[in-house]
């Protein structure tokens, strides 16, 4: 199997039980991205907000304190137990999905994907952009990109699946 059938056959699944207890007890001060929005000038103008690979929308749910003016959050992650745990502890408008087939009717304001690109094949990752752009309103709209920050580049191999050959 490659890296993004590992995560999207059981790894996403995983790594929700392994860290469910601690995402749920998160608070936006913790939350670099919650942290970033919560000083920006220009919130009052968003209506809506999509967060793909958002886990049990842990996120979104913090972010509706930041963002009082936003109708809508939804959200979606290929982890099917995370999306069910979101949508019964925080009501959220939630999807099981990845992100090279996710497809919604509708635009965002902003689109957010947080630890999310270094999963994918390297091969789906020009269709997984493509797949943002288009969930992206045209005007006045904020994609807000967050992954892993090394002070340089390098390959560590996921000690959590010893099968397989799947790095973070």
């Amino acid at each position: 199997m490659n890296q993004e059938e590992v995560f999207n056959t059981f790894e996403a699944d995983n790594w929700f039980k392994r860290n469910c207890n601690a995402l749920d007890s998160i608070s936006y001060e913790e939350d670099k991205i919650c942290t970033m929005l919560q000083n920006h000038k220009y919130l009052d103008n968003i209506s809506s907000v999509l967060e793909l690979g958002c886990s049990s929308g842990y996120r979104l749910n913090l972010l509706k304190k930041i963002l009082p003016h936003c109708k809508k959050f939804v959200g979606m992650d290929i982890s099917e137990q995370a999306v069910k745990h979101g949508i019964q502890k925080y009501g959220l408008e939630l999807y099981q999905d990845s992100l090279t087939t996710f497809a919604y009717p509708e635009q965002f304001d902003m689109v957010i994907v947080s630890g999310v690109l270094c999963v994918l094949e390297r091969k789906n990752l020009y269709q997984c952009i493509a797949n943002i752009d288009k969930l992206l309103k045209v005007q006045n709209s904020y994609l807000v990109l967050h992954d892993f920050y090394p002070f340089h580049s390098y390959k560590k191999r996921n000690h959590h699946v010893a099968n397989e050959y799947i790095y973070i």
